[in-house]
């Protein structure tokens, strides 16, 4: 998802006094890995980071730009450091993919692990997407463990989904063929709630999802 920046809160005296205003605007999510902050060690744990670093000399005038700040954990912001492309890599693509400016589902997917076949591996479907994820080592152990769990959550959760669905339809097959009972109205009732519960659940795993996933295509 894109990030839609809005209008300048500032101006701040420390360009950290803008974290709380960035917080809610990177939907409390780290702005490269996208895992949220609650999985990354909470608040504290996440830092502001200069998309375009202002320790290179030619970005010094945007250390307290607020475009040009991003929430981030301190990992990526750590990894990230002061990489920038040269004209001849951006020329060719190689560039940091901008959430303020594009999907980042547009450059990356969440693929299976070349050694476990689990859903956690992030792979470029572009050359900036590559260019992050080898700059900003977005298949780190640390968040390939984070897709990995949530992936299989996500599919026992959805397994569960399916069970209930077929106990449905054998049900009401079942109804229609006998005719009803109090009794089997009132097991297919709670059925029908528990399979609503059960679909919120999915619904806010898929919400947690970092990046769009081959998963569904498979």
């Amino acid at each position: 998802m894109k990030i839609v920046r809005y209008a300048d809160p500032g101006p701040v005296s420390k360009y950290r006094d803008y974290k709380p205003y960035l917080q809610p605007l990177f939907r409390s999510r780290c702005a490269y890995c996208i895992s949220h902050e609650e999985v990354m060690g909470g608040y504290d744990a996440m830092e502001v980071d200069h998309f375009r670093p202002w320790s290179r000399p030619e970005f010094k005038h945007l250390e307290k730009e607020w475009g040009n700040l991003y929430y981030t954990c301190r990992l990526c912001n750590g990894s990230k450091s002061n990489h920038w492309p040269t004209t001849e890599q951006d020329a060719r693509g190689l560039r940091f993919v901008d959430p303020c400016e594009d999907d980042p589902d547009d450059h990356v997917r969440i693929s299976r692990h070349p050694n476990t076949g689990d859903f956690c591996w992030l792979r470029a479907l572009t050359p900036a997407g590559r260019y992050t994820i080898d700059k900003i080592r977005l298949n780190r152990k640390q968040l390939i463990d984070i897709r990995r769990a949530l992936a299989r959550e996500e599919s026992e959760v959805r397994e569960a989904f399916n069970r209930n669905r077929q106990r449905i339809e054998l049900l009401t097959k079942d109804l229609d063929a006998r005719g009803a009972t109090p009794e089997v109205e009132d097991v297919l009732r709670s059925l029908r709630e528990e399979q609503e519960r059960v679909s919120r659940q999915l619904e806010d795993l898929r919400s947690h999802r970092p990046f769009q996933s081959d998963e569904t295509a498979a």
